[in-house]
């Protein structure tokens, strides 16, 4: 039986399914049962791997808006130990840093998310420990790890933004394309907020 592991880079995937709320318990299902489906041998999941950061903290705020921060940063921190309460969930966290002002409003970049994830998927395929990756993503970074997981044997399963333009670089890296359309949207959301 071949292994699978998911990595999703959870800025890209939040932005794709918006106003769409994902229930991240299905998903690995879901991306499994497209796997299963388009395979000859049985596939088992390792693990779900979730790339994100906690919101920026900013220590100069009072009042409303430090009020509204510290919520911000308490509603990702339970979201994040929900994923972790679910099987074979990992989440791993970059850091948000400060990148200057747009429109006078400051504008924020995530920083190590790319790298553990390409790490990551390195790591894995090159210990042999997954046969297949699913990876959801639109950023051409990943390429590199792709393209090391594949010479290692894995099959790289690309999930990606339905009618957006992803690069011909990201799709030709990949063994297969999957689009997350309005089908797969509806079986993997849920009723209730997202914690966003």
């Amino acid at each position: 039986m071949s292994r699978l592991a998911i990595f999703i880079d959870g800025n890209y995937l939040m932005r794709a399914a918006e106003p769409v709320n994902i229930d991240y318990e299905k998903l690995p299902k879901e991306i499994l049962g497209h796997i299963d489906r388009r395979t000859s041998e049985p596939v088992d999941l390792l693990r779900t791997c979730f790339y994100d950061c906690l919101p920026w903290q900013n220590s100069d705020l009072t009042g409303d808006g430090a009020r509204e921060q510290a919520r911000r940063f308490q509603r990702k921190t339970a979201f994040f130990n929900l994923l972790e309460s679910f099987p074979r969930y990992s989440v791993r966290q970059g850091v948000l840093k400060p990148r200057g002002r747009e429109r006078g409003k400051p504008r924020f970049e995530q920083k190590r998310v790319d790298v553990l994830l390409a790490l990551d998927l390195a790591t894995l395929s090159f210990k042999n420990q997954i046969g297949h990756a699913a990876v959801i993503t639109g950023d051409n970074d990943f390429v590199p790890a792709i393209e090391t997981a594949r010479a290692e044997g894995v099959l790289v399963w690309l999930f990606h933004e339905e009618g957006q333009h992803t690069s011909n670089e990201l799709m030709q890296a990949a063994d297969e394309r999957i689009e997350i359309d309005r089908d797969f949207l509806h079986r993997v959301s849920r009723k209730k907020l997202n914690v966003r």
